[in-house]
C-alpha cells in the first residue's frame, strides 16, 4: 500500500506548490503556481483538496487562493497544535525575513509524520510533538550548497553578491540540513529536498556529501511535475501520467 503520494507541482524560485495523499487525506504544502497547473496535476480536479497549509506569504509561495478557498478547501498559517478529524497539525515559527511557518502533521492511524519546512535559516521544530513510533517523511528544503556560495560570491555581480547575503539569513543550506538530519532526537524514514537555487545549488556536490555523511538516507531530490511516492520500502519517483 503507498503510504504518502506527493506531486511536485513546481519546486524553486518560480513557484513552490506541492499536493499531498496520506491514506484518504490529500492536502498541498503552499500555493505558488497558477490555479490550472495545480488542477492538471491533481487530475483536472481541486474539490478533493481538503487543506493548504502555508509557509508565508511571498508570491512564489502563495498565489491563486481565492478560487481554492471560494470551492471550501481550508488554508493553515499559524503556530500551534491544532486537532482535526484526521490528523494533529503543529505549526511552528521559522526563521525568515516575513512571517514564516513550518508543519508537521500527524496522521495517528496510518502511524505516519510528514514534515514541510523550507525558507528558513534553521528548521524550528516541537521536539514534544516528534513521535518515534512512526514513519517520518519529510519535505524540506536544501537552497544552496555551501561552496557553490562561496564560489558565487567571488566570481558574480556584486548584486548576486547582496542576494547571497539575505539567501543565507532566510534559506537552507546543505551543511544545515545535513546536520539537522544528523539529530538523535529526530526519525527520518525518507526525505524529498525542495526549493533548490538555480544560480547556488551543485547537484552533485550535495548528493556527494549526502553520500559521505547520511550514506543510509533515503532521499530524493524534487523536480518539477513529478510524484513521488513513500514507503517503506523507499521513495519511488514518477513522472505525471506514468
Amino acid at each position: 500500500m503507498e503510504n504518502v503520494v506527493v506531486n511536485v507541482v513546481n519546486s524553486g524560485s518560480d513557484g513552490n506548490a506541492y499536493i499531498v495523499s496520506v491514506a484518504n487525506t490529500k492536502f498541498m504544502l503552499d500555493a505558488g503556481m497558477p490555479i490550472d497547473k495545480i488542477r492538471k496535476a491533481n487530475n483536472n480536479k481541486l474539490r478533493d483538496i481538503k487543506y493548504i497549509f502555508i509557509s508565508h506569504s511571498h508570491k512564489d509561495h502563495l498565489k491563486d487562493m481565492k478560487e481554492l478557498t471560494n470551492i471550501g478547501v481550508r488554508y493553515i498559517y499559524s503556530a500551534g497544535v491544532f486537532d482535526y478529524k484526521d490528523m494533529v497539525v503543529c505549526g511552528t515559527e521559522q526563521n525568515h525575513d516575513i512571517t514564516c511557518y513550518g508543519y508537521s502533521l500527524d496522521f495517528p492511524e496510518e502511524h505516519i509524520m510528514i514534515h514541510y519546512y523550507t525558507d528558513t535559516a534553521k528548521i524550528n521544530i516541537n521536539p514534544n510533538f516528534i513521535k518515534m513510533d512512526r514513519e517520518h517523511y519529510w519535505i524540506v528544503e536544501c537552497n544552496y550548497t555551501n561552496e557553490t556560495m562561496i564560489y558565487n560570491d567571488n566570481h558574480e555581480s556584486t548584486q548576486v553578491v547582496l542576494r547571497n547575503i539575505r539567501t543565507r539569513e532566510t534559506h537552507l543550506s546543505d551543511n544545515k540540513i545535513i546536520d539537522f538530519f544528523k539529530r538523535k532526537d529526530i526519525k527520518v524514514n525518507g526525505v524529498l529536498f525542495i526549493h533548490q537555487s538555480r544560480l547556488n545549488f551543485d547537484k552533485q556536490l550535495f548528493k556527494d556529501k549526502i553520500e559521505q555523511q547520511l550514506s543510509t538516507l533515503s532521499y530524493k531530490i524534487a523536480k518539477n511535475s513529478t510524484k513521488y511516492i513513500f514507503s517503506k520500502c523507499g521513495i519511488k519517483e514518477l513522472k505525471y501520467g506514468i
